[in-house]
């Protein structure tokens, strides 16, 4: 399991078998930007087997307000199409990773 420690954007808990991940970027509505969705796919590629299911959640008043539209750059058509196949790496693990994942 990813040390909490390695990134700010993210807040994890375990309760008891469950693994709470909640989004921490307040100031920006929990808006996702690439720290936030690196460390998501960090923390799906490494799930212990004691863990039976993830709840992704919002600190604050907003759950999220999706992709940090302010962090976005003008990039060549390949480092484009390659940002992309990481934001989609990342979900997939999500989507069809080793626990069922809630989100509230």
């Amino acid at each position: 399991m990813p040390d909490n420690n390695l990134t700010s954007v993210l807040k994890i808990t375990v309760q008891e078998n469950i693994l709470i991940i909640s989004l921490n970027r307040i100031e920006k509505r929990n808006a996702i930007n690439e720290e936030t969705i690196l460390a998501l796919e960090n923390i799906f590629s490494n799930i212990p087997k004691e863990i039976k299911c993830a709840i992704i959640c919002g600190e604050g008043k907003h759950f999220s307000a999706g992709l940090d539209l302010s962090e976005i750059v003008v990039q060549e058509l390949g480092q484009s199409i390659l940002h992309s196949r990481m934001w989609h790496r990342a979900f997939d693990k999500i989507q069809f990773g080793t626990v069922p994942v809630i989100a509230v």
